[in-house]
């Protein structure tokens, strides 16, 4: 796709574990007498983004672990167009009556503007803090790590409500996402991502090791539950991530496709976007979660779903080997079988 860059890190959810982080473009640790300096940066933990639908996890763990509403919960959907405080939200289709599910299953913007709206600013800023969201996620372990910003509600905007839970005015790392998808894999505990295991010297004796360390408990683990079967959901033929699929093993995962801000006009652009998609392999107890982020991908093809979902798919069937993961088939799968 021709995109300006991309990153994808790779987490264990038990234990918090960073297994993998990319970048590119990259560059020669070898030869750094004329490198590009824009390269020279982690961009999983140093860049940060408007996550876009990916964040609505956070709406939808908070709505469900406050008991707003259930998967099966009716939320209209305007028929695909909808005002709140003077300015128009649309959805991508023209969707009447969704269940909650349905919705994060179609990336519904309107109805978790809806959910938003019904949590109140203050609900949804202490779930996305709880997430860890506005926080360095490594605890200050690299220097150039960006904490992104959450805003607190006192300087939210009258229309903020309905469009931080769509993951807008809001800004997120790549390792604060996948974090935040770790949690959510590991029943609602937090783990502090954990990037070095152990430190040896030159005879290869351990001088120190670096432990799990849970943080706190973000939701419920029946939350969590409920959250992974809607993340589900998703990565079907009926949903926004039916490209993230990876054979022989179920995933859930997110899509997400934001406008990035034109430095000259100051406003969304029209031709700049951020694509990416976070999801875990298998969907029950997973193994691993991954993030992938594209920047600026080029040409008519920007979405998430299809841009990153690919990626996804192709970086988690090595992973699923790699790590010699007994197969999971999915449900229609084993009918079939």
């Amino acid at each position: 796709h021709q995109a300006k860059g991309a990153c994808a890190v790779v987490m264990r959810p038990s234990t918090g574990e960073i297994l993998a982080m990319a970048n590119r473009p990259t560059f020669d640790p070898n030869d750094m007498e004329s490198p590009d300096w824009a390269t020279v940066r982690n961009r999983c933990v140093s860049d940060t983004y408007e996550p876009g639908s990916t964040f609505k996890i956070v709406a939808l763990a908070a709505a469900l672990e406050e008991g707003r509403a259930g998967l099966e919960t009716p939320v209209f959907c305007e028929n695909g167009r909808y005002e709140y405080a003077g300015f128009p939200l649309r959805d991508t289709g023209s969707y009447g009556m969704l269940t909650v599910k349905q919705a994060f299953q179609k990336s519904s913007n309107i109805a978790f503007a809806k959910l938003g709206i019904q949590m109140g600013a203050r609900g949804l800023y202490r779930h996305a803090r709880a997430f860890g969201f506005g926080d360095e996620a490594l605890g200050g372990m690299l220097p150039a790590e960006a904490r992104g910003k959450v805003s607190p509600p006192d300087s939210w905007s009258e229309v903020s409500v309905s469009r931080v839970p769509i993951g807008y005015e809001v800004s997120v790392t790549p390792l604060q996402m996948a974090a935040a998808f770790c949690a959510v894999a590991n029943r609602g505990v937090w783990m502090r991502p954990l990037l070095v295991k152990e430190v040896r010297d030159a005879r290869g004796q351990i001088v120190a090791r670096f432990a799990p360390k849970p943080v706190r408990q973000v939701i419920r683990g029946e939350t969590a539950d409920s959250v992974i079967e809607a993340l589900e959901a998703v990565v079907s033929e009926e949903g926004t991530g039916k490209r993230a699929m990876v054979p022989n093993f179920t995933v859930a995962g997110k899509t997400g496709t934001t406008k990035k801000i034109d430095p000259l006009t100051k406003q969304y652009s029209e031709r700049r976007y951020m694509a990416s998609f976070a999801g875990m392999v298998p969907s029950r107890e997973p193994s691993f979660v991954v993030v992938v982020v594209i920047d600026e991908p080029q040409g008519d093809v920007y979405y998430g779903g299809l841009v990153a979902g690919p990626v996804f798919s192709a970086m988690a069937g090595r992973i699923a080997r790699h790590l010699d993961l007994e197969p999971v088939y999915p449900r229609a799968e084993v009918v079939r079988r």
